[in-house]
Parts: structure tokens; C-alpha cells; sequence
């Protein structure tokens, strides 16, 4: 079994503490924010799944490459990889949406 622990600095005055433990293929991630309280996903996790070492204050920032790199051929892989694209997706949509109403603007005026 391997285990980290981090210190995220979050919307409350006392940092989060996240953990991540991986055991063969599985991964658990566990944080003690109000979402990770509730057995929620958490952008906490999520970011450092992500590799993301934005608001890690426990000094070990070095080693949200390692949780990233237990993704490969595990339980979360397909999951992370499913909300990744979905993401892109949204992002793109919300372009699209902005062009429309531009448009309704354009004609909601003359």
C-alpha cells in the first residue's frame, strides 16, 4: 500500500487535507472538505489526479506527479478520463453558445 497526504490551502481559513491511497490498481481519495466530507468527487483530488500543484501547502508538491502517475490501468483512470472529455467538451459548447447570442444581440437591436 502507498499513501500521501497533502495540505491544500481552500475556501476555509484552515487548510484541507487530502490523501491519496493506492492499493494494486485501486485508488482511493479521500479529503475533508465539505464535497469530500459528503463522499463527493472534490477539486481538490481531482487537481491533484490532474497533476495540478495549485494551493499544496504541505511542502510536498513534488509528489502530486506521483499520484499522477498511479492513473495508468487504474479503477479512476477511465472515470478522470471520461470527466476530462466531457470538460472539453462543455468548454467548447460554451463557445458556441456565446457566438448565439452575439447573434440574439446583433438581431435583438436593429
Amino acid at each position: 500500500m502507498n499513501k500521501i497526504n497533502f495540505l491544500v490551502k481552500g475556501s476555509s481559513a484552515d487548510p484541507y487535507n487530502v490523501s491519496f491511497i493506492k492499493e494494486g490498481v485501486n485508488i482511493t481519495a479521500l479529503c475533508d472538505c465539505p464535497a469530500g466530507s459528503r463522499n463527493t468527487h472534490c477539486k481538490h483530488c481531482i487537481n491533484i489526479l490532474y497533476g495540478c500543484i495549485d494551493g499544496i501547502i504541505s511542502g510536498n508538491e513534488d509528489e502530486a506527479s506521483t499520484v499522477a502517475a498511479w492513473l495508468p490501468d487504474s479503477d479512476v483512470e477511465e472515470a478522470l478520463d471520461e470527466i476530462r472529455d466531457i470538460e472539453i467538451r462543455i468548454a467548447e459548447l460554451k463557445k458556441v453558445l456565446k457566438g448565439y447570442k452575439k447573434k440574439l444581440s446583433r438581431v435583438l437591436s436593429d
